[in-house]
């Protein structure tokens, strides 16, 4: 036996371990499943289950009650692989239904590749990522790729045949040691080391589900630090579509682990944060605050459910850590999500995003402005929409003074002139607004 390989939990508090074995005429990739008590599981071989005689790289659950297993075949120079296949079981030692023997082929193109990581895509399905070397190539250039295979062991849409490439192939830095979490959403992010002459940084990237780069994210990935030498990089998920990532430093003062999280839109300062957010007709009200940004230059994005993020413009502290931004080109009755943008060692990095509704438009009478009226004659409303619509003012029998046809003025809350102080004598009056068969009244008086 090689040791074992990979423990992890199986669905009912039970633990499985796989291991590489050296058997005579049986070797390769072993597995066995114990219960909680240590009791061996029904249909499990004492000596292990055969998973493939190739050996394994990665195993993991498929949260459906079974579990996946990386098989790689051997490639050119020792400690490296040619072929990445994925097997699937069932925690009852059984192949998946319609998977075969010898798993699904991920990847095979020419070249050698290692460092296959996999975690589940949160749909029953796998991800999985490696770093690669493809012709022409040396091995000091190496890139990372990352494919989705779905529960029936297709690839999924979207997805590069041999995988997709992550990290940027003009980099002359080298880039290897990739780890997966899911996003919850089918996709993913992926953290990779980097090596060059005088940097050693990490980069993360974020996938969506169908193998898209997610929207505010660049081609091929974040830093994720400006500091020099990132090193021993790990991910996790944060179980809200984002993702954590720690590291370690030993240089520039920046001695020991430190730890950025990023939401679904690239990495979130735990300091800059919006304080707060008012929304009436026409207009978004948003005030940002960090106690370090006396001095700091941002951009304002906004996207909606719809769309992808759109740059508003520029903002600046005001100097005692506020960014404050008016926003009036919104509809009533939308939603908006905002977040700002900010340069740090020339990378960008966003606030967590923040979602504002403006108040959806009804309509509405407030009467005479002021009211009692003592000079002209001014009157507030709402309106829905630019549909046909009348104003009247009525004297207290229910004659009509006045009309006024304002649907023109079209959405939203307006003030109206509506005569001269002469054309109406001192006294009690109502206001009604009618637009599509409603009609609303609101008392006013007049005085001279």
């Amino acid at each position: 036996q090689g040791g074992i390989y990979f423990v992890m939990p199986d669905d009912s508090g039970g633990a499985l371990f796989e291991w590489g074995d050296g058997r005579p005429g049986a070797a390769g990739g072993y597995a066995l499943r114990v219960h909680a008590d240590g009791t061996l599981a029904a249909g499990w071989p004492v000596n292990g289950l055969l998973l493939t005689s190739r050996g394994n790289r990665a195993v993991m659950r498929d949260e459906a009650g079974g579990f996946y297993a990386v098989s790689p075949t051997p490639g050119e120079f020792p400690g490296f692989d040619a072929a990445f296949y994925l097997l699937r079981f069932t925690f009852a030692g059984t192949l998946a239904p319609g998977w075969p023997a010898g798993g699904v082929l991920v990847c095979n193109p020419p070249g050698i590749r290692s460092g296959v990581i996999t975690d589940s895509d949160g749909a029953g399905g796998a991800l999985l990522c490696w770093y690669d070397y493809r012709p022409p190539y040396d091995l000091t250039g190496g890139e990372i790729f990352a494919a989705r295979v779905r529960s029936d062991g297709t690839l999924a849409p979207g997805w590069g045949v041999d995988g997709t490439l992550l990290s940027d192939p003009t980099d002359a830095m080298q880039a290897y040691d990739p780890f997966v979490v899911r996003d919850g959403l089918g996709g993913g992010y992926v953290v990779w080391q980097s090596q060059g002459a005088n940097d050693v940084p990490s980069r993360i990237q974020h996938l969506t589900g169908s193998g898209q780069v997610a929207a505010g994210w660049p081609q091929y990935g974040l830093r994720v630090a400006p500091s020099y030498d990132q090193l021993g990089t790990r991910i996790a998920a944060d179980g809200q579509g984002g993702a954590i990532v720690a590291w370690d430093e030993g240089c520039c003062g920046r001695i020991g682990v430190w730890v950025q999280r990023f939401a679904a839109e690239g990495p979130t300062p735990a300091l800059l944060a919006l304080v707060s957010a008012e929304a009436r007709d026409g207009l978004v009200q948003l005030d940002w605050f960090s106690p370090d940004a006396a001095a700091l230059s941002a951009t304002v994005y906004r996207r909606t459910e719809n769309s992808d993020w759109q740059s508003l413009g520029g903002v600046m502290s005001d100097g005692t850590g506020h960014l404050r931004y008016e926003d009036r080109a919104v509809s009533a009755g939308n939603r908006y999500a905002y977040r700002l943008g900010y340069l740090e060692q020339e990378i960008e990095h966003f606030s967590a995003e923040s979602w504002v509704e403006v108040p959806a438009l009804r309509l509405a009478l407030e009467g005479l402005r002021p009211n009692p009226a003592v000079g002209e004659l001014m009157a507030s409303f709402t309106l829905p929409s630019g549909a046909p619509a009348r104003l009247q003012l009525l004297d207290v029998t229910g004659r009509v003074l006045l009309t006024r046809e304002v649907g023109p003025l079209g959405a939203g809350t307006h003030l109206i002139r509506l005569g001269g102080e002469a054309s109406v004598p001192a006294g009690m009056y109502w206001l009604r607004l009618t637009q599509g068969g409603r009609s609303l009244l609101a008392r006013g008086a007049v005085i001279r």
